[in-house]
């Protein structure tokens, strides 16, 4: 399995895009009234979820943020532009968010809709988005001849079947039955 140690400077990448791609959305938010449509239009998307069971929606959450998850590792081969989107896009998508329901949920309402599972799914996401990162520059380094890819992928995979994919698990048990009961649906 890929250690946390071996990939810090792709964490540390991979965090400064999630949180670059928070203030971005919040301020976005501010500036561009006009971002609530992408607000709405997420809405009436995830408006079936809400409709599912509690069972229904966990396994929809999880097959949802392991699938991302899994192609932020596996698509960072492609000079990692998809991990890059991945991790700033979810980043852009809190921060939007909490502009736009701050007035109605305040921050203490926000942050109980987003920490009981974000504790979990965020590093999940961070770590996901650094792997992809990291094959990104080994698919450069092993074309040059300088890495082995295959180690590289194995390592990858480990670290989401070991690490990541449990912690998805948890969250969106989390999620489902927690802070769905927090802030009141």
């Amino acid at each position: 399995m890929t250690s946390l140690r071996r990939i810090k400077i792709e964490i540390s990448v991979a965090a400064l895009l999630f949180f670059s791609g928070i203030i971005f959305g919040y301020f976005s938010a501010v500036h561009f009234p006009e971002i609530s449509k992408i607000f709405e239009m997420m809405r009436e998307i995830m408006k079936p979820v809400g409709e599912m069971s509690r069972a229904e929606m966990m396994l929809y959450i999880l097959i949802n943020n392991s699938l991302k998850t899994f192609l932020a590792i596996v698509l960072g081969v492609f000079l990692a532009i998809f991990p890059v989107f991945f991790l700033f896009s979810n980043g852009f998508i809190i921060g939007m968010l909490y502009e736009l329901t701050k007035e109605k949920f305040g921050l203490l309402g926000y942050l109980l809709a987003i920490l009981p599972h974000g504790i979990l799914e965020i590093p999940a996401l961070l770590i996901s988005g650094a792997l992809g990162i990291r094959m990104g520059y080994i698919s450069i380094q092993a074309l040059r001849g300088m890495a082995s890819f295959r180690e590289e992928l194995r390592g990858a995979l480990e670290a989401y079947l070991k690490l990541i994919f449990p912690l998805l698990l948890v969250a969106s048990f989390i999620e489902t039955f927690i802070t769905t009961l927090l802030i009141g649906l």
